[in-house]
This record gives C-alpha cells, structure tokens and sequence, in this order.
C-alpha cells in the first residue's frame, strides 16, 4: 500500500475545468478524492504536465459543496469509456482541504461499520487514518 499523507476516499461529485493549451471548459466526473490532488474521467485530452483550473461539485450531502482549485496532471490512464487523470492540486487553500477531508469523513464513515477498504478497493480512508 502507498503511503499517503492524506485518505482517499470515492466521492460523487462532478466538476468543469479549463487547461491553458485549448480554449473552452470541459466536464469530468471524480473516481476518488483526497486533500492531495483529485483522480478524474472526462473524453477531453490533456497532456501530462498541463495546468487546469478546476470547478469541483459534490452533491448528495446536507449542502452541495462547490471547491475551486488549480491543479496539475501528473499521470493518465486510457479506459474503455474514457480518459482517466491523476490531478495534483497545486493551489488549494487549507479550509478547502479540511472541506475535503469533512467530505471524505463522512462518505467514507456512512460506508463502513469497521476498517475496511470502500467499496471494490476505491477508498484508503480506514487504511490511512490508521497511520
């Protein structure tokens, strides 16, 4: 297992971003999520390396939460039903981290009775609390 310094966790949400390199915003939606960076679907191509500027939208909780962020692509997977990108965040303020912890918290804890993995190995939220 990796070591990490934040959980991870399989959140719903969706979001829009925008890259500098084509002009327009795309849509994605988040396979799993951490205070760290962000794992994404979308069709649109990025390069690794590329900055994007992201609009991030978890619904299905007491409040829609909306997180703004910057980020960098650090790693891309080809899918069958689509691209999957590896997002770093690079300019993430501490209260939108915490945001996202709170978010992981509860997601993750209305999952499980103990610590285990989420459902089909997503979520490191038990796995990595325990460090």
């Amino acid at each position: 297992m990796l070591n990490r310094k934040y959980p991870r966790c399989h959140i719903i949400g969706q979001g829009e971003f925008t890259d500098k390199l084509v002009a327009g915003t795309k849509k994605f939606e988040i396979v799993d999520i951490s205070a760290a960076g962000v794992r994404i679907r979308t069709n649109a191509q990025l390069p690794e390396d590329s900055e994007i500027d992201m609009k991030i939208r978890f619904s299905g909780y007491i409040f829609e939460v909306i997180l703004n962020a910057a980020g960098k692509v650090v790693r891309k997977r080809e899918m069958d039903d689509g691209l999957e990108y590896a997002v770093e965040f690079t300019n993430l303020h501490q209260k939108d981290r915490t945001e996202i912890d709170e978010l992981i918290k509860y997601s993750c804890s209305e999952r499980h009775e103990g610590p285990t993995a989420c459902d089909e190995g997503n979520c490191l939220f038990f796995e990595s609390a325990k460090r």
